[in-house]
């Protein structure tokens, strides 16, 4: 009898060891380290982003205020162009209200605009907005200047419930 009780006592221990090893051989949910997959221009356009979408989010809540905060993302010289990196802003209803690099486009709704693989970027972009209020999207997109058409990574953000999204990309050349 002595025994038997030495021996599943040991069991036991085995059996709370072993139950220890595996839980620290997997690791819980929010110790899981996200692997860095952000480059730095990723960085650089999510940082430039958001702080338009703050800059909206404080002074755009009427339509004049949209308006001064539009004139402020279009400043060729001013805080939001850096760079290659611009803004561009879209309703919900993928008209352009706009865009830095191609100001022609404001007021056209590109909702069915495809790129040259099909891909319809914009109504892409609005189903990001809506349903998850941010994210990115790989897409093809005439380069400034040129008009030629390269691989483009954008970063949008809706700002808050407002009807409009803001955006910002870089071309993978």
């Amino acid at each position: 009898m002595k025994y038997l009780i030495v021996f599943l006592s040991i069991l036991l221990l085995l059996g709370a060891c072993t139950q220890a090893q595996k839980q620290q051989a997997e690791p819980k949910q929010e110790e899981i380290a996200k692997p860095d997959t952000l480059s730095a221009r990723d960085t650089a356009v999510m940082a430039l982003v958001e702080k338009a979408v703050a800059l909206m989010l404080e002074q755009g809540t009427t339509e004049e205020g949209r308006q001064a905060v539009f004139a402020q993302f279009d400043d060729i010289k001013g805080q939001f162009v850096e760079g290659e990196y611009y803004l561009f802003v879209y309703n919900l209803d993928g008209t352009v209200i706009a865009h830095e690099a191609s100001p022609e486009l404001i007021g056209k709704n590109l909702i069915d605009k495809e790129d040259a693989d099909g891909v319809k970027m914009i109504a892409e972009m609005v189903n990001i907005a809506k349903e998850k209020g941010s994210g990115w999207i790989s897409y093809l997109w005439p380069y400034p200047g040129t008009g030629e058409i390269k691989p483009k990574r954008a970063f949008i953000e809706r700002p808050g419930e407002m009807e409009m999204f803001i955006g910002c990309g870089f071309y993978n050349d």
